[in-house]
């Protein structure tokens, strides 16, 4: 009796097909961790934004009425108006500041996330609270229950739409 050396065919084809299912499993996970590494880009990006319109509305209170920072979110600005960087241009308080902050702010968005949009909602308490919802991917920084609404209200209580690409910032300025 001979002893056969080497592999068979059919144990490498087997060899070979485990090779292949365990390439496109890596291949699987690393699509998948690149794309969760975008969305958490994005929300990184989305909250600083929120975060930083909130303290321009603190240190701006003072001198202006926060209705001057509610914004209209239905386009997004591709360039703003700097004349408030230079002091002899701008007061840098009330009513010029606040133009400034939210344009910044809305170009900001624009530049930084796919459709990047920003919306500073007043809720009708009168209690100094102020909410920053930005938006972007096509989602529209809005309250209601619309396919492209960011957040649906049921009493006083915000909820996520399903599939919306939003974050909400709720702050007292004082």
């Amino acid at each position: 009796m001979q002893r056969q050396n080497g592999f068979s065919l059919v144990e490498v084809l087997v060899a070979l097909l485990l090779l292949a299912v365990g390439a496109l499993g890596f291949v699987a996970m690393t699509i998948s961790s690149s794309k969760l590494t975008g969305i958490a880009f994005e929300r990184v990006q989305a909250t600083a934004l929120a975060e930083d319109l909130i303290e321009r509305i603190n240190i701006n209170y003072p001198g202006v009425a926060t209705p001057y920072y509610v914004s209209t979110y239905t386009s997004a600005p591709t360039t703003y108006d700097t004349a408030c960087e230079s002091t002899s241009n701008c007061a840098r308080q009330g009513q010029d500041m606040a133009a400034y902050d939210l344009a910044q702010v809305e170009y900001e968005a624009n530049q930084l996330l796919p459709q990047g949009l920003v919306e500073v909602l007043l809720p009708a308490t009168a209690n100094n609270h102020v909410q920053v919802l930005v938006s972007w991917g096509g989602t529209t920084p809005t309250v209601g229950t619309g396919p492209n609404d960011c957040v649906s209200l049921a009493s006083t209580v915000y909820s996520y739409n399903s599939g919306a690409n939003c974050i909400v910032l709720e702050s007292t300025v004082q």
